[in-house]
């Protein structure tokens, strides 16, 4: 089977269980921080590369960055 992400999650898919989605990213974002509290801006979306973490989580909680979910998948 061809991979079906083709937009946020293009080429992506779990090097350990071979699961397409969903992913955990950790993503940087823009708030606006006071004393009391923050925000989101609205505008800036999140931001993440080939290099942030992220994580499968079901069934196999495999772990590593981004780009770890671009490479092909172990042969079970």
């Amino acid at each position: 089977m061809s991979n079906p992400n083709t937009n946020c999650l293009e080429g992506m898919q779990c090097p350990r269980c071979g699961s397409y989605s969903p992913f955990r990213i950790t993503v940087t974002s823009v708030v606006n921080m006071a004393d009391d509290g923050s925000e989101y801006v609205s505008g800036y979306g999140e931001d993440w590369d080939d290099d942030s973490h992220a994580w499968c989580p079901s069934p196999c909680n495999f772990e590593g960055a981004v780009r770890d979910f671009k490479k092909d998948p172990e042969s079970a």
